[in-house]
């Protein structure tokens, strides 16, 4: 029980840290905005992650297919 106790004090930390960081970046000159994006858009794995996570959201509201519908098309 400890255990799940734990994992959930650290998803409430990591969200609040995310938070944090969103607000720092929305406080950020337009110029140093664009600097920190840049950086990160170097790093190639972050950028798939970012592309995975917003195809996932655009999708949402789908709904969702078996697995042996899809293998029929």
């Amino acid at each position: 029980m400890k255990t799940d106790s734990k994992k959930k004090q650290l998803q409430v930390s990591n969200k609040i840290n995310g938070q944090i960081f969103y607000l720092a970046f929305q406080n950020l000159a337009v110029n140093e905005k664009k600097q920190f994006l840049t950086i990160l858009a170097k790093d190639k794995r972050l950028m798939e992650d970012l592309i995975d996570i917003s195809i996932m959201e655009s999708r949402k509201k789908e709904s969702s297919r078996s697995f042996r519908e899809i293998l029929n098309d």
